[in-house]
């Protein structure tokens, strides 16, 4: 329940911060992924991965619009 409010409040502060146009805007972003895959041709197994995201933004609104992201992924990929 916790997670949903926090999901909840930073989609109304985006949407705020959508009405405003500010000249540069950094952002991070962090994230977890978590994937079963079933290999049903060759085996049985049923490899699960986990992966760490996390990442960076820049924008700057001038004459020209310019936009750098970086992002970094890290994780396992097990069998069971």
């Amino acid at each position: 329940m916790r997670l949903q409010i926090i999901f909840i409040s930073l989609l109304f502060t985006t949407t705020l911060w959508a009405q405003i146009t500010p000249e540069n805007r950094w952002g991070i972003t962090a994230g977890w992924t978590e994937a079963a895959i079933g290999d049903q041709h060759i085996s049985p197994l049923l490899y699960q991965s986990d992966v760490l995201n996390v990442g960076g933004l820049f924008q700057h609104r001038g004459q020209t619009f310019i936009e750098v992201s970086l992002k970094f992924g890290i994780g396992t990929n097990q069998a069971q």
